[in-house]
């Protein structure tokens, strides 16, 4: 079948000018996971700068994913959050330094599919349980961190159930990422009542990510986007992709 746009374009690409080589299964796990727009791109950025280099790997900039992706910080920051949660990248501070800064942030692309908490998985009850690695601290990726092990059902109690992160700690810093700070007071007690565990935390901050990205997408006007009280009231609403595709407008 010929292309009936080459003759138009300008550019003739070829394997022999630069290519990335990525295992057939690792690709149709990609394609059957349910990432928002906003993760394919970080998940691709990260791949290009490791195995398009030889190497599993690389201490990345935000500029540079904001190079690669032309994703805003915020929502930058949010997609590296929601996906190490899945256990899809995997970060540790590395020994380079912005300047004389703290150090920057090294990324590698976790190929065992088979581990991530993605919907794409075919059974979740059989995905590997074990806990992604504990981020060393000092890392610099602009969010919250919090107890990294959540509570079993034999150990959470009413007693127990806050310990490993500051809750109203955990609201302020969301809080400062959400763009319409409407209803402060309202919005932290429906955090209040909704996010008690560390589980809680990354499925919010999933949810976030995956509200940002979609008013990015799509040029969202500021009078559209939620009020803040109505998005911490109903964050569970954008926890998964399928949602977000079903959806044809927001409701302040």
């Amino acid at each position: 079948m010929k292309n009936p746009w080459k003759r138009y374009s300008k550019i003739n690409p070829q394997r022999e000018g630069g290519n990335r080589q990525i295992a057939n299964d690792v690709f149709q796990a990609l394609i059957a996971a349910n990432f928002t727009g906003a993760d394919y791109k970080m998940i691709f950025a990260v791949i290009s700068k490791t195995w398009g280099f030889n190497k599993n790997v690389d201490a990345i900039s935000i500029s540079q994913f904001k190079e690669l992706t032309n994703l805003k910080k915020r929502t930058i920051q949010y997609s590296l959050k929601n996906l190490k949660a899945l256990r899809v990248l995997i970060s540790a501070p590395s020994s380079r330094r912005v300047q004389s800064g703290s150090p920057l942030n090294q990324y590698s692309f976790n190929k065992h599919y088979d581990t991530w908490l993605v919907e794409g998985c075919k059974n979740l009850q059989e995905c590997n349980p074990v806990h992604p690695p504990q981020e060393p601290k000092g890392a610099v990726d602009g969010v919250l961190r919090v107890q990294s092990s959540s509570p079993t059902k034999e150990t959470t109690t009413k007693e127990t159930i806050y310990v490993g992160f500051d809750q109203k700690a955990a609201f302020e810093e969301a809080w400062k990422s959400y763009p319409k700070k409407d209803g402060k007071k309202q919005a932290l007690a429906h955090y209040q009542s909704s996010v008690k565990t560390q589980a809680d935390v990354d499925r919010f901050f999933t949810a976030l990510s995956n509200y940002l990205s979609y008013i990015q997408n799509n040029n969202t006007s500021s009078k559209y986007i939620k009020n803040g009280s109505t998005f911490f009231n109903n964050w569970q609403d954008w926890e998964h992709q399928i949602q977000l595709e079903q959806r044809r407008g927001l409701v302040v």
